[in-house]
């Protein structure tokens, strides 16, 4: 049996609920130049807000029920993504006086090195202003056919080049940008966010779109990742979520990549709802911002609902058609 195939019988037979999943990203009163153009950022008072809502109409579970398959009624799972500073200041304090579990998808370059994604660095240039800057970066590195490309799209080596000259063009090394931004967690920070029952998980070392890796990128983005996050935490990591979210890197590789690193579950974004999913290991969630605490049954039930309407479930690369449960 192939790794596609066994994917698809894990947890075969055992009837599970369906359980909404939501990502938050960042948190701060003000959306500053690193994160102004990023689309991730979530207010404090908004936050405490939607927290209360979520604490009176569902019921919030812990990575460990949901990888148990024990799964009540109205079951949610809070998760974050990437190695924000803001989860330990603002959000992980939250959750514990509420009570709430959560689940944190960390990239370890960030926390562990002077290491600034790309991303922030394009919207400290100017979010869609920089775009005339980084075509032409791009299309210097990596040739003039690629130069509409957003960096992330490129190869590791690439995007990193790419990424280094925009830094260039802002007067800093990247050593320098990642102490003055102050933005990222650090390893005591992550070493203490279990405290606040909050769980870390793989999010890649350096969040990358896993479709550009070679093999041995892959094996290091993921499988390397997680050790060096159990290295941080002394805790075993369980699950692991794609940058981004798209279910075109999902392909038979990666997932090969995760299932044998020991991975138990993987989580896609888009916006769907959990009832039917493409493999009983893979989940998928929505993304949650500053939305006001009424919108949230809107975006975490009745827009994946009809997403999964009007579009059906989005294939994974080579895997066979959707299984439903």
């Amino acid at each position: 049996m192939n790794s596609a195939q066994a994917m698809l019988t894990i947890g075969a037979g055992k009837s599970v609920r369906p359980v909404s999943i939501l990502t938050y990203h960042h948190f701060a009163a003000t959306d500053g130049g690193p994160t102004r153009h990023l689309g991730i950022t979530t207010r404090p008072d908004r936050l405490a807000a939607q927290l209360e809502y979520i604490a009176r109409t569902y019921n919030v579970i812990s990575l460990d029920q949901l990888l148990a398959g024990d799964i009540p009624p109205r079951a949610l799972l809070i998760t974050i993504d990437d190695a924000y500073r803001s989860v330990i200041e603002v959000a992980a304090p939250m959750f514990s006086e509420r009570g709430l579990p959560a689940v944190l998808f960390v990239n370890p370059r960030p926390v562990t090195e002077a290491f600034v994604p790309v991303d922030i660095v394009i919207s400290l240039l100017g979010g869609p202003q920089a775009n005339a800057a980084v075509r032409q970066t791009v299309a210097k590195i990596a040739g003039d056919e690629r130069a509409g490309m957003q960096p992330n799209a490129l190869p590791p080596g690439e995007r990193e080049a790419v990424k280094a000259a925009l830094i260039a063009s802002l007067g800093e090394t990247e050593a320098d940008l990642h102490r003055r931004l102050g933005l990222f967690l650090s390893p005591d920070d992550v070493r203490n966010l279990p405290r606040y029952g909050v769980e870390v998980a793989n999010h890649t070392m350096s969040h990358s779109l896993c479709r550009t890796l070679s093999a041995a990128e892959c094996h290091q983005e993921i499988a390397v990742a997680k050790d060096a996050i159990e290295d941080l935490t002394g805790r075993p990591v369980a699950a692991f979520a794609f940058p981004w979210g798209q279910s075109a890197d999902a392909t038979p590789e990666v997932l090969d990549v995760i299932r044998r690193s020991g991975h138990r579950a993987t989580f896609l974004m888009q916006g769907l709802d959990n009832s039917a999913r493409p493999a009983p290991d893979i989940w998928y969630r929505c993304l949650i911002t500053s939305e006001r605490p009424a919108m949230l049954a809107v975006n975490l039930r009745l827009k994946p609902r009809l997403r999964a309407l009007l579009r059906g479930l989005p294939g994974l690369p080579g895997l066979p058609p959707a299984q439903t449960r």
